[in-house]
């Protein structure tokens, strides 16, 4: 049985599986409303990027940085092979929150744990904005061959 917050965190994926990023936002806000003290910094980056396409850049920082909170902790008391996958993430969160330079340091200390993470990042949505950005093309491009 599904806790009231994996419901709408569910509806809330399910909404922006299908494009609306209104009523998926409204859903992800929810599911953290019901539990504010959740430590699955996923829920707290999806949550903030949907925000982001929905229009609510104001909000959307509050959630992004508490993702970064939740991928700190993750990062210091994580099993050690999961380290890179959680630095990957907080890079993401920091490319969506326009932090160029912390965003290419965490993802070059994600790479040098794993350097098959550069293929994601050329794929990942989050770091649309850096794509055609010589530094990031340099560091991800530059592994991957």
């Amino acid at each position: 049985m599904q806790t009231n917050w994996e419901y709408y965190y569910n509806q809330g994926i399910d909404y922006s599986l299908s494009g609306d990023w209104e009523k998926a936002a409204s859903y992800l806000v929810k599911a953290l409303e019901t539990e504010r003290h959740l430590h699955y910094p996923q829920a707290w980056h999806n949550t903030g990027a949907i925000l982001l396409k929905a229009g609510k850049g104001e909000e959307a920082k509050t959630y992004l940085s508490r993702a970064l909170e939740e991928y700190d902790y993750a990062i210091r008391y994580s099993e050690e092979e999961k380290e890179e996958y959680y630095l990957f993430l907080k890079a993401c969160v920091l490319s969506l929150l326009e932090k160029k330079e912390a965003m290419l340091s965490t993802l070059q200390n994600c790479l040098a744990l794993d350097n098959s993470y550069a293929q994601e990042a050329i794929k990942q949505e989050d770091f649309i904005r850096y794509k055609e950005d010589i530094d990031f093309k340099q560091l991800v491009e530059g592994i991957k061959k």
